[in-house]
């Protein structure tokens, strides 16, 4: 499998963040490859723009608090 920006590997859940350049064409395209394995085995990807990163933190972290708790992580 492919490096993921962060992962929680216990209940495969992936947060990826793109920036700028994820927009174009090429490099979206080597995102949903790359994202395709995780995909395969069963991984969750949550994605976040640069603008949801920089102005609304507090988003994606209730998103993945959500998402964590949804799938019993504990941590650890």
């Amino acid at each position: 499998m492919r490096r993921l920006d962060l992962a929680y590997p216990s209940v495969k859940l992936a947060i990826e963040y793109d920036g700028r350049d994820h927009r174009k064409q090429e490099r979206a395209h080597k995102d949903l490859e790359r994202e395709a394995d995780p995909a395969r085995l069963g991984w969750t990807i949550l994605r976040f723009d640069a603008h949801t990163v920089h102005r609304r933190p507090g988003h994606i972290a209730r998103v993945v608090a959500l998402e964590l708790r949804r799938r019993g992580y504990a941590g650890t």
